[in-house]
């Protein structure tokens, strides 16, 4: 895809998307993108807007698909300030938005992304192709050995993107994969596809292009950044001799570097690499014998049987790699992939060990998280009309959803564990809040609670958690990665898994959701909240033993004293104890708005003094692709406007 680069420590992007008939291999469909040059706006062209009412009436379409036609941009993976990559800005046609994100000094080089995040309508945006890569590199200066070597090899970014006319999975499952068809129901622009081959209908995309080639020569080493830029299908990616070939090659080795844009502490030999909806990896990749090769999405059965249900897995060669004796190509007399010192690398802050006992030692606040839907012929009271809710609080466990088969009962639900679909950005003084963690520095645990083979894709915004403990014999350990790793995005495997982060820097309000984007569109979405660094004594809080109420945990909790309010909840939950913390300075914690619980558009404080870099680009609203860009270790991003 086009790439642009910083200069000078500033990036300012112009993106222009729209809707239009483009011819894709076989297949026509509406789809556009339009990249800019350095220093053009963002322009985002939106057609047939639902009704303005409609939009706003929470209680009919905010957990439901609706406003296809406002948009938005989230920067996935990057370690920003959670106030301006808020996702709760929407920017309706005929509106803009200019983000000015400050990617810090110290930020991890590695590969992330953005697309659209408007809540109702980013399963059919992203899908629709409101997607890019961002890079940020390690400075150009580095003396750091891995990244000196890994610069002496070529790089080749491929950005995967599924798109479904007629999806392969017709189940009623709640993974059930979502068309453009069906996603675009909620939008007055035609679809209208043309075919000249009508069993051409689901298929993925590579930058842009159906199987495209790589050619490389016999022995040489190719790194490939690969993107699982979707919101719905897990990718299991292998290298066969044929399309649809029965086994691995063994011609061709696969080593893996990096996660979700962070590198790994020592290099992985790998015969496949699984990710999940919205992951990265980076793998070095040769072939020893020269000749056709697939980098193939195959769900093997007998290699992974149990990484997810039928419904999210998929089968198509991604891209052919082409290998040639090349009398111009040298190989080094050493292999990169072998040689490469990971743990080497300076890591920041956020990045380092935090299972160690120092750290456990130092926890200061936990979280649990169930993901759920009901089972077959259930009617659970924090379960309406068969939707994907979140739950949040002290302890998430399977029995807390109330679930008859795990011998609970619909009363046990909600008494630790707060079933909620998502109420909107809640501020700092909501009582619906339901973690609170004290000022930046502290480190976090979280714990998510799932069940069932298809596992729901747990993301967390602005901050990237270390996987420190998973279910024996898991699907996360035998498939995605391993205990130690960082992630932005994991499985909510069978079992509990435990995620641990540090708040390092950024305070306010972050996103929790499922990007199985679909869900997230209805519900499946909560946020937690970080103190400001102004309260550096405070303590964290967890629903349902927050101060000042039973059943609330809200940003006032962990400041307030003892009063009448919260002694029946101290006398309930003894362990909790209440302590008066006074603020460092005067600056307050800011209001919450005073509209709907419906996103706002209200404009977002920026900063771009913490950082060499400045990345700024402008947006305008309707579904489409953003083409990928390229900025470097510190910088600052964005602007949105919509026609």
């Amino acid at each position: 895809p086009p790439e642009f680069a910083s200069a000078n420590g500033s990036l300012m992007l112009g993106l222009s998307v729209g809707a239009f008939r483009l011819l894709v291999s076989r297949r026509r469909a509406r789809y556009r993108a339009d990249g800019g040059t350095a220093g053009a706006r963002v322009v985002v062209g939106a057609r047939g807007e639902v009704d303005e009412a409609d939009e706003a009436d929470p209680d009919k379409y905010w957990n439901a698909m609706h406003g296809a036609n406002s948009t938005n941009i989230h920067t996935h993976g990057l370690h920003v300030d959670p106030a301006v990559d808020n996702v709760g800005i929407v920017v309706k046609p005929g509106g803009s938005w200019q983000y000015n994100l400050t990617i810090p000094p110290d930020h991890a080089p590695g590969l992330h992304w953005y697309h659209s995040h408007k809540h109702g309508a980013s399963a059919l945006q992203v899908m629709g192709g409101l997607v890019g890569a961002i890079y940020v590199d390690p400075p150009e200066d580095t003396t750091e050995k891995a990244f000196l070597l890994l610069k002496t090899l070529q790089r080749v970014l491929l950005v995967a993107h599924h798109f479904s006319i007629s999806s392969i999975n017709n189940s009623t499952d709640p993974f059930r994969v979502r068309t453009f068809a069906d996603l675009s129901s909620i939008s007055n622009l035609p679809i209208n596809p043309q075919f000249q081959n009508s069993s051409f209908q689901d298929v993925y995309f590579v930058n842009g292009q159906f199987q495209p080639k790589l050619r490389f020569s016999t022995n040489q080493e190719v790194i490939l950044d690969i993107l699982n830029a979707v919101g719905d299908h897990v990718l299991e990616l292998d290298i066969r001799e044929q399309v649809q070939g029965d086994s691995i090659t063994k011609k061709c080795n696969m080593t893996q570097i990096a996660s979700d844009g962070v590198y790994l502490n020592s290099t992985r030999p790998r015969s496949f690499v699984a990710l999940l909806p919205s992951s990265r990896t980076s793998v070095i990749v040769s072939c020893s014998v020269p000749g056709t090769y697939y980098l193939t999405n195959v769900p093997d059965m007998a290699l992974r049987p149990d990484i997810t249900a039928n419904e999210t897995r998929f089968q198509q060669s991604l891209v052919t790699l082409v290998v040639t004796n090349n009398s111009s190509y040298t190989a080094p007399a050493t292999s990169v992939a072998t040689t490469l010192d990971l743990a080497s690398i300076q890591r920041p802050v956020y990045l380092t060990d935090m299972t160690t006992s120092a750290a456990t030692a130092a926890l200061n606040g936990s979280w649990e998280l169930g993901v759920e839907q009901p089972s077959p012929g259930e009617n659970l009271p924090w379960m309406a009309n068969g939707k994907t809710w979140l739950g949040l609080g002290a302890n998430c466990t399977l029995f807390s959803t109330g679930r008859v088969d795990d011998g609970a009962t619909p009363a046990d639900a909600n008494a630790l564990c707060d079933y909620r679909p998502f109420p909107g950005q809640l501020g700092a003084d909501s009582a619906l809040s339901r973690h609170v963690a004290p000022a930046p520095g502290a480190v976090v645990r979280a714990t998510v609670n799932g069940r069932g083979q298809s596992a729901h894709s747990v993301h967390v915004h602005a901050q990237h958690f270390q996987v420190a403990a998973e279910p024996a014999g898991s699907a996360f350990g035998r498939y995605f990665g391993a205990v130690g790793e960082f992630r932005d995005t994991a499985p909510a495997v069978v079992g509990r898994l435990e995620l641990r982060y540090r708040a390092d820097r950024f305070a306010g309000e972050l996103m929790v959701h499922c990007h199985f984007l679909a869900h997230e569109d209805v519900g499946m979405m909560a946020s937690v909240y970080v103190m400001p660094a102004a309260f550096g004594g405070a303590r964290s809080c967890v629903y349902p033993y927050g101060s000042y109420d039973c059943g609330h945990c809200a940003p006032a909790d962990v400041l307030a004293g003892p009063t009448p309010q919260n002694s029946s909840c101290s006398a309930l939950h003894p362990s909790v104890t209440t302590t008066t913390v006074s603020p460092t300075s005067t600056s307050p914690i800011p209001k919450p708005s005073s509209t709907s619980p419906a996103y706002t558009s209200t404009k977002a404080t920026t900063s771009s003094s913490s950082g060499k870099q400045t990345f700024t680009s402008t947006v305008q609203s309707s579904p489409a692709p953003i083409s990928s860009s390229r900025s470097t270790s510190s910088a600052s991003l964005t602007t949105l406007t919509s026609t």
